[in-house]
């Protein structure tokens, strides 16, 4: 099981059937990445344009801040960039609109968006 694709959704589901938050679990991830890889737009850069690329810059924007303020506090592994991890504790409260972001992906209006 080599390609990306694949092993991605074994992940996946694996949390999901493991009784994990999918939702947040994606969100705090692509942040991950983007903290590793210098921005929201590196996670981004292969195909910044397409429809898909505005969903999740809008899920990470609701995640870690509109300007990607909070990424730091995702920040896990050196990348190959370079960058030492950064030593921290799963995020306490990083600056999130996870209501609005998600209503962004599903195309539903939020109803009582946490700020």
């Amino acid at each position: 099981m080599n390609d990306p694709t694949n092993q991605a959704a074994a992940a996946i589901t694996e949390a999901l059937r493991n009784g994990h938050d999918v939702a947040e679990l994606i969100a705090h991830a692509l942040c991950q990445v983007a903290a590793d890889e210098g921005g929201i737009e590196e996670v981004l850069r292969n195909r910044s344009g397409s429809w898909e690329a505005g969903h999740l810059r809008s899920l990470m924007e609701g995640t870690a801040g509109p300007d990607g303020e909070g990424l730091e506090a995702y920040r896990k592994a050196v990348n190959a960039k370079g960058r030492q991890p950064v030593p921290t504790a799963e995020p306490e409260a990083p600056p999130v609109f996870r209501a609005e972001a998600l209503a962004t992906l599903t195309g539903q209006q939020a109803t009582g968006a946490q700020r």
